[in-house]
């Protein structure tokens, strides 16, 4: 028998031998073979590869946008209506403070003869307001311009005023 396996492995031309490293390598290298097909396997079974559904609603990010997208456009209308006052208070002003003009010249008389000007009158009608809880923005603002004019009006009467 012993002969008959030296004529096989002389026929075949192989001559094994295996000692026990060897085989404890190729038992290692087996071993992590089989772990990889076996993850392998089981990651490809894990995976969900059904087709996303078809959200008839409307997503988180959707949402987001609309809920951003509506902020500026109420942040947009509150700037318009700022600037609209802001032009009306520069035109009630330029109205007032304008030299000439038949507002100014019955409020420049009434100054400077010392009778009580309509900006008192402003100026009360304001702090009543603002103590009832009334906003009363507009009348402050032209009580502002008001004083302004009358420091305008009595610096000017007081520089042609001879010393």
């Amino acid at each position: 028998m012993n002969s008959l396996n030296n004529e096989v492995m002389m026929i075949l031309g192989l001559q094994l031998t295996v000692g026990l490293p060897e085989i404890i390598i190729c038992e290692l290298g087996a071993l992590i073979l089989g772990f990889t097909i076996h993850f392998f396997w089981n990651s490809k079974k894990d995976l969900d590869l059904k087709q996303p559904e078809q959200n008839t609603g409307i997503s988180d990010n959707d949402n987001w946008k609309l809920k951003y997208y509506n902020d500026m456009d109420m942040q947009e209308r509150a700037q318009q209506q700022l600037r609209d006052r802001l032009s009306q208070t520069q035109e009630t002003e330029q109205i007032l403070t304008t030299a000439g003009s038949a507002t100014t010249a019955s409020m420049s008389r009434d100054l400077l003869a010392g009778r009580r000007a309509e900006v008192d009158v402003l100026n009360d009608f304001a702090e009543r307001a603002r103590a009832a809880g009334a906003p009363a923005r507009l009348i402050e603002v032209s009580v502002l311009a008001l004083n302004v004019h009358n420091r305008r009006v009595l610096g000017a009467a007081n520089a042609q005023r001879p010393k």
